[in-house]
Formats: C-alpha cells, structure tokens, sequence
C-alpha cells in the first residue's frame, strides 16, 4: 500500500472511529443524531464548505434502555427498546401473540405480548396499531436473530402510548416459562412521545453549468448502534469525496448531503431526510442529474454493488469497475428509494451482504469494516461522480404553453387515482362488467378494481409514469412497460380529466412516452384499446400505430 492509500485509510478509520465511539448511536430525531449533525457540520467546514443544516419533522428516537423485571424465580432481563417506542413503565400479565394470529389477539387490554418479529413491514405495523388500540401495555418483539438484537425489529413511529422493546429468538424462549406471570417492563428515555425533528447537513461545491447532482449517505443509525457499516462508512467516504473534490469546477454543481432520519425508514422503508431533501427542492428536481447515495460500504463478508436505476444514458453513463457488482433493479428503499420517489435516476454503492446479526444492532462496530476495502471505493465514488456531472438531467421536464409534462412522483398517486376514477367510465373493462352483470362485482364500484390496478403498478414502477401538470395540478397521465426479453415496449394507460380533454394533453403525454421508447433503443411498440374507445384509437393512430387484430371478450350471466 502506497503512502496516500495510508493515509486515506487511517482518515477513514478514525472518522468512523469517532462517529461510532465518540458520537455513538445516532437514532432518528434523537440528541445525538443532532450532535452527529453539528459534528459533521464543522467536519465539511474544515474543508472549505458552507454547510447548511435543514430541519425536517420527524418522529424521534428518545428511549435510553429498558427493563423487564418480576419474573418468577429469574433475575431482571435486559430489553432494548425499539426505535421510536414510548417512554414509560406499564405492569401485566405476559401474553404470547405468536407471529399475530388472529385467535391469539383477544382480550390483549392490560398485557405485555410477546410478539415474533418478521414478515411484512406494513402488516406488522398496523397490527402494531390494532394492538395499542385494544388497550395492549407493551409489545416485546422478539427476533430476526438467535442471539443479537436490532433495535429496528419494529419501528412504527406513530404509536403514542404502546411501549415497544426487542429481546433475541433465545431470550424469547426462556420468557414462554413466564407466560400469564405478571411483569413490569420500564422503558427510560429522555422524550416520552414520538414527535421530533431531524436535519440534513448540505454542502455545495459549484459547478459551471446549471445542473446539480447529489450525492449523499445518511449519518443516523438504529436504535442502539454504533453504525459503523451503517453508515458511518458512507458518511466517511463521502466526507473524502468532498476533500478530493473541493476546489474544482465539474460541469454540475454536487450537492452533498448528511441525510438524518434514513433509519427511519416509514413502511416504505425510503429515507426521511432524503424526502425532505427533494421536497424542499420541488423547483430545482428538473435539473437535478440524480441521487447518488453511498451506504454501508466495506463489511468484511459483503461484496460491493452498485444499484442503478433510471433511464438508459444514466445507466449507461455510470462506468464499470473491476470487483464491483452491477444491478441494475429499482431502488426498493433507503436514500435512492426517496430519490426514486420524486421522480430521479438513482445510483447507490453499497454492500450485498446475507442477513448478519450485527446489523442495525449493538454490534455493528468498526471491527466489521475493511479498510482497506473502504479506500478502494474512494476512486470508484471519483469516477461516478465525475461521469454523471457531466451528463443532462435524463428524466424531461416539457413545456407547452402552461402545461406542464413530467415524470410522475409518489405524491402524484393519489391524483392518478382521481384521474382514472373520473376518465375511464365509458371506456373500462372494469365498468362494462359491471353494466353487463348488473350489479357491482363483489359490492365495490368498477373505478375500485380499475384504481387499484393502475395504482399498484404506480408504486412498483413509478418511473414508467408521466403526468400532465396545468396551474399545479395534475389532470392526466400515462404509463407504459418495457419488456427487456422481448424487445418490445407497451403503452399503458394513458388517461385525461373530462373537463381537460381536446386540449392536445393526452398527444403530449404521448410524446414524452414514444419519445422515452426511442431513448432506450427500443424499435418495436404495442398498444391496446377497445373497440369503442375512438378517441384513444385516433390518438394512437396519429402517433403512427397500425391496427392489426381484434379481440373478442365474452361474458355470461
């Protein structure tokens, strides 16, 4: 190793050092996030930047530790509380909830459950809230590990009253001796309720043209962990980003961001802090390149990735590097599932590692990290930068006139929702059944099944969207799909407010779509309408389409 790659090294050990020994755990909203904040702040400052702390809401991290006392012939067990539960001390029988059956729900008012933590995030959540709401004490949650906690086994954020703490698989099996005893469980803490505020660290470094890419890694961490891997080591690499690039002109201004509040992760598990990031900058998304996010970056069992998405001259625009990994998925959560949220292309470096029982939990400490690993990954983090800075924004914002055409955002569902409900009357399968049958299908309306259809697909594939914008609001979209295997890309839905029809919106929606499966490279197009729909068979006749077989749909009563 030369004496520069010494150097680098020794930088990053001791930032992570400090971060995990001097600053410790750094939950969402809590002191010592803000501490961290306030750290990192004078660490940017140091080399030459303005840092800008930008506060956000968000429910806080405020419980210390917690106890689980008075069980028949035990001593007192240690519990953690989990992120974001109540402070307070309760006393009751111990109740088994298993993994939440339905039978094992009853008569919960005045207990402390015992409740196996897995399965998926949002049911676990809301059968969090029935629970608080039947009067439940407290939840012990126990798992996903044998004999490691992490204080994210649940996380609701917006429980008020319900104490919620984590034991290991092996401390759960020894509480099944003291089912129905009577318990006392104490959760001590600093902020009895969940409301708080978090905040972003942001430092510029100027470019010479308009546009910004951002790059960012979060600095908080789970209840009760260091966060060495998570993400001491991006927020490390990111601080050496920032000392290798200051200085210099690239073509886009870089926006680096300490995010706060990643941890938090809601049910959709994206970060709280890059939220209010992009949507504080709802004004400057159009020239926004992308979000590039380094997270947990050098386990000594991972191996490094790079999770890519958005349109083919981002992807393609972002080099490849020996020993690293390339995926390119949608961005299921963390910082570029916000990114991914407000309508940008993502780029992520980060660690593909099994499930390891020092993650999110009071293990994960700097002897998990390799180094040397980390400091290879500083050139990489360059080169990224260097390559996307020098590109356009991929995702088009046009102007015709005061239309607005653009890539649709998570917000944007609801008024998708509305325009589907109120477009597609005379012209869905979903309502022509209904007229046939005579009745609504299973006693909901059509729009129920037409609605939910369109907007599952919304979520799963937010940037095969674009929506039509005039005076603010959203009055039509359109989607479509791309079919990698076989070449072939799809129009979908493509759907205008009543009152906004003959306007040219859905031509222009159309555009951006055809304009999007040219970009990619794609040659052949397919579309599908009903025979009865002669606005939509115009339209797509006009954008050069050729009718070329009819399908015939039979129904008996």
């Amino acid at each position: 190793m030369n004496r520069e790659n010494t150097k680098l090294r020794h930088r990053l050990e001791t930032l992570v050092g400090q971060m995990c020994e001097s600053l410790g755990p750094r939950p969402p909203g809590s002191s010592a996030e803000r501490r961290a904040a306030e750290w990192l702040a004078e660490r940017l400052a140091e080399l030459g930047y303005e840092p800008q702390l930008e506060e956000f809401d968000c429910p806080a991290h405020g419980a210390e530790a917690a106890r689980l006392s008075g069980l028949d012939g035990a001593a007192d067990i240690e519990v953690y509380p989990t992120q974001h539960s109540p402070a307070g001390k309760v006393t009751g029988p111990l109740h088994w909830l298993g993994f939440g059956e339905q039978h094992l729900q009853q008569d919960v008012a005045g207990r402390i459950g015992v409740l196996m933590a897995t399965g998926d995030r949002r049911e676990l959540h809301r059968l969090l809230g029935r629970l608080e709401s039947a009067g439940m004490l407290a939840v012990i949650a126990a798992g996903p590990y044998g004999d490691a906690v992490t204080g994210k086994a649940v996380r609701p954020g917006g429980l008020q009253r319900m104490l919620t703490t984590t034991v290991s698989i092996r401390t759960a099996l020894g509480l099944t001796r003291h089912f129905g005893q009577e318990v006392t469980l104490e959760v001590t803490g600093s902020r009895p309720t969940a409301e708080g505020r978090s905040q972003n660290v942001v430092a510029e470094l100027p470019g010479t043209g308009p546009n910004i890419l951002v790059v960012c890694a979060h600095y908080d961490t789970a209840a009760h962990s260091p966060g060495a891997l998570d993400n001491a080591s991006g927020t490390a690499l990111m601080l050496e980003l920032a000392r290798c690039l200051r200085g210099q002109r690239l073509p886009a201004t870089v926006l680096f961001v300490a995010t706060g509040a990643e941890e938090f992760g809601a049910d959709d598990g994206c970060g709280q802090g890059a939220k209010a990031l992009f949507a504080r900058r709802l004004g400057e998304l159009p020239r926004i390149i992308g979000c590039f996010a380094v997270d947990a970056v050098g386990c000594r069992l991972g191996v490094r990735h790079l999770r890519l998405w958005g349109p083919g001259p981002f992807r393609r625009a972002v080099p490849e590097f020996a020993g690293v990994a390339r995926d390119e998925r949608r961005p299921g959560g963390c910082d570029d599932g916000s990114a991914h949220q407000y309508g940008l292309a993502t780029v992520a470096l980060m660690d593909d590692y099994a499930s390891n029982p020092f993650f999110h939990g009071p293990d994960d400490t700097p002897e998990v990290l390799d180094f040397d690993a980390m400091a290879g990954m500083l050139k990489v983090c360059e080169r990224i930068v260097a390559a996307l800075a020098a590109t356009d924004p991929p995702y088009r914002y046009r102007r015709r006139g005061e239309l607005l055409v653009r890539p649709a955002r998570r917000d944007d569902v609801s008024a998708i929702a509305e325009v589907t409900r109120e477009s597609f009357g005379p012209y869905s399968m979903s309502r022509m059944k209904e007229d046939f049958f005579g009745a609504p299908l299973g006693g909901k309306p059509w729009h129920h099944y037409k609605v939910r259809s369109v907007c599952d697909y919304a979520r799963r594939a937010l940037d095969c969207f674009v929506v039509a914008e005039l005076a603010g609001r959203v009055v039509g979209y359109a989607s479509y799909s791309l079919d990698e295997e076989q070449q072939l890309a799809e129009v979908g839905n493509n759907a205008v407010l009543p009152e906004y029809q003959r306007r040219g919106i859905a031509t222009a929606l159309q555009e951006e779509v055809m304009a999007r499966f040219a970009e990619e490279g794609y040659r052949h197009w397919t579309v599908s309408t009903l025979s009865n729909d002669l606005p939509a068979q115009r339209l797509y006749a006009k954008m050069g389409f050729e009718e070329y077989i009819r399908v015939i749909m039979y129904l008996r009563k």
